[in-house]
C-alpha cells in the first residue's frame, strides 16, 4: 500500500536505515522492492538522501537493498542523481567489513 504521496512502508524503513525491518516487510506477498513514489523515489534513493543517518548506516542499508536486488540505476526525480552514484559515494566513505 502507498500513502497519498506514494510512499510505502518499505521506503520508510529504508529511509530510517532499518535493514531488519526491510527484510520483514519484504516477507509479505506483493511487496515490490523498486516501486516508486509520486516523485520517482525508490527505497534505495530514499535512504541515500537521508542526512540524518550516518554514512555507515547509509552504506549498510544501501548495500542491503542492493543485495536484495534493488535496481541501482533508477533516477529519483526529486534528487536527479542516478542511484549508483549513491552506492559509490557511500561505499567510498564507509566500506563495511563484510564486503
Amino acid at each position: 500500500a502507498q500513502d497519498k504521496r506514494g510512499n510505502t512502508a518499505l521506503m520508510l524503513a529504508a529511509y530510517a536505515g532499518l535493514p531488519m525491518t526491510i527484510d520483514h516487510i519484504l516477507g509479505y506477498d506483493g511487496v515490490k522492492l523498486d516501486i516508486v513514489d509520486e516523485s520517482g523515489a525508490t527505497a534505495l534513493s530514499s535512504v541515500a538522501v537521508n542526512d540524518a543517518l550516518s554514512d555507515e548506516k547509509k552504506a549498510e542499508t544501501v548495500l542491503h537493498l542492493l543485495k536484495l536486488g534493488a535496481v541501482p540505476n533508477l533516477i529519483d526525480l526529486t534528487f536527479p542523481v542516478v542511484s549508483t552514484t549513491y552506492e559509490q559515494f557511500y561505499l567510498s566513505k564507509n566500506k563495511p567489513a563484510s564486503i
